[in-house]
């Protein structure tokens, strides 16, 4: 089921979290909605201050840094200020990964939870040709986000407007003429062109009080 349902990008994103870390996820996701495969991950700040604080406990200690006691690590820390901003970097920048982490996360529930609203024959006919309706996410622009009332009202969009114009595709005789795989190319190109709309629908009715930048949503206000 992940296989066949989970769109790619969100693949790519789950597979880095499970493996690498939700750091790697927050690293990688952009280039992951632009559609391009994801193969090797740059470590993140964390693993590259950890590695930078082995080098000097054994350059100094012969141990690695979570060998030494307490003593030892402040005096590394003395004589290398810069490991504590590289430390107070690395924690922004988790607390930053895990934020799109749980973003995309979301956009991926909404999304099937839409699929579930679908009339029942909308439902069967995605699901015979194994297209779905994929990621509906609540980001609006660069660092701003819909406040979960909107988030509602445009789900509730959405949702609205699978159930009004796919019937009217998959019962036409023009599509039921289609082999499967062209069948399929449509169903998925209908899908993007219905989310197409109701994206340009809600920047066209949306108002500024209808959303909430990063840290209002980081710290649910």
């Amino acid at each position: 089921m992940y296989e066949r349902l989970a769109p790619l990008f969100i693949q790519d994103v789950i597979d880095a979290i499970r493996f690498q870390g939700l750091g790697t996820a927050g690293a990688i996701a952009p280039l992951a909605w632009h559609g391009l495969g994801v193969q090797t991950y740059n470590p993140t700040l964390t693993q590259e201050v950890r590695s930078y604080k082995d080098r000097r406990a054994k350059e100094y200690f012969g141990v690695s840094w979570d060998e030494l006691g307490p003593e030892a690590q402040k005096a590394i820390q003395d004589y290398y200020p810069d490991i504590a901003v590289q430390e107070a970097q690395a924690k922004i920048d988790r607390e930053d990964y895990s934020f799109i982490g749980k973003i995309l996360e979301e956009a991926d529930q909404t999304g099937r939870k839409v699929m579930n609203q679908l009339e029942p024959n909308i439902q069967q006919e995605l699901n015979k040709y194994v297209v779905d309706v994929g990621n509906i996410g609540r980001k609006a622009g660069a660092d701003w986000y819909l406040n979960d009332s909107r988030y509602k009202a445009y789900q509730k969009d959405v949702t609205q407007l699978f159930n009004k114009y796919m019937p009217k595709l998959i019962n036409s005789a023009e599509y039921n003429q289609l082999g499967p795989q062209e069948r399929r190319a449509i169903l998925q190109e209908a899908i993007d062109e219905i989310k197409k709309y109701a994206r340009m629908k809600l920047i066209t009715e949306a108002t500024y009080g209808d959303l909430k930048n990063r840290e209002q949503i980081k710290q649910g206000k």
